[in-house]
């Protein structure tokens, strides 16, 4: 399930989406999908455009990319490529180049040996890109400045015999977690987080809707932006994009994902994705009691981040998934007042 380079970097591969063998141009993305991605992004600056929000769509690559020369000495094949050609440049950053050439890179692992993901160190190179591509330079090197090298067995360490520790280079957690105002702790797709920094450097709404790397481009902008709204889907639905009207929307997913279809519609409620979860069985009651985020200060919150709280709590009591709803009945009322007038 791995493979590994001289360097002891592992990689990726015998995955369900056949990374490796799109690089060598094994398995190559189809038309008919591409255009489905194209027509999917497309259409999420178009409804981002009627909130007047900022966006971008950015690609998070895959390690292969990162260390291609490393691995082989043909062509990297990124299919990708198949989904730029189908977009105007401004909508789109792809931070391939800029990771590779960045000074950090040179002083840090920006992918860690034992993992298939960016650590925070190439999160805010990413980051950093592609906010400069929306017309903005925020200078992000306090960020760096409270990353720390931590311990991981990683999801490719964990797959060798016997496992293979390594370390990666990532923001404090304490910094992130302190601005956690509420986590439904769904795991993976149809999770939400929210933070709020009151002190933060920009007094702007950013979203993320991504897939596991965009974990850490949130936990990074929730130490520059004052509200940060992240969702781990493939997509969100227009009335969530509605409510939260962000100054900035950028839509992240990892390359190797591609090769499939966007699974759900923008007209559809996100949490359709909590029912498929259901449905097929998947067992999150237990998890999500033990794990979730509940709202710090429910009525000091502003309006947008009470209604997506509301959505996805109402969501999660409708399956059962939850022994009881955390809101008061103060808070209940207010709700209620507010979507009269929103």
């Amino acid at each position: 399930m791995v493979l590994s380079n001289e360097y002891g970097h592992l990689f990726l591969t015998g995955d369900g989406n056949k990374c490796h063998e799109q690089h060598l141009g094994i398995v190559r993305i189809d038309a008919f999908v591409a255009k489905k991605w194209i027509d999917q992004i497309i259409e999420m600056e178009n409804i981002a455009k009627g909130t007047n929000s900022l966006f971008c769509f950015l690609t998070a690559p895959d390690k292969q990319s990162i260390y291609w020369e490393t691995l082989c000495d043909k062509e990297d094949n990124r299919n990708i490529k198949k989904i730029f050609d189908g977009l105007n440049s401004t909508i789109y950053h792809d931070p391939l180049q800029e990771i590779i050439d960045s000074n950090l890179a040179k002083e840090f692992d920006v992918y860690p040996k034992v993992d298939s993901h960016w650590c925070s160190i190439g999160a805010i190179v990413a980051l950093q890109g592609i906010l400069k591509k929306m017309g903005e330079n925020f200078d992000l090197l306090s960020v760096i400045n409270s990353c720390e090298d931590n311990s991981i067995g990683g999801d490719l360490g964990i797959k060798t015999t016997p496992r293979t520790l390594g370390v990666a280079r990532d923001l404090k957690s304490s910094l992130w977690k302190s601005l956690l105002i509420y986590d439904n702790s769904v795991p993976d797709n149809g999770r939400i987080r929210l933070f709020e920094n009151s002190n933060a450097l920009v007094k702007e709404k950013i979203l993320f809707v991504g897939d596991s790397f965009s974990y850490k481009l949130a936990d990074i902008a929730s130490q520059i932006f004052q509200s940060v709204f992240h969702f781990h889907g493939q997509f969100i639905d227009k009335e969530c994009l509605r409510i939260i009207h962000p100054k900035y929307f950028i839509f992240e997913q990892t390359e190797r994902f591609f090769i499939k279809e966007p699974k759900y519609s923008l007209d559809e409620s996100f949490f359709q994705i909590l029912e498929d979860k259901v449905k097929s069985n998947v067992e999150v009651k237990n998890f999500l009691n033990n794990c979730r985020v509940t709202p710090k200060n429910d009525i000091s919150l502003n309006v947008d981040q009470l209604l997506i709280i509301d959505l996805s709590e109402s969501y999660l009591q409708k399956l059962d998934l939850l022994e009881q709803k955390y809101s008061s009945k103060k808070l209940e009322l207010f709700l209620q007042t507010v979507k009269k007038i929103y």
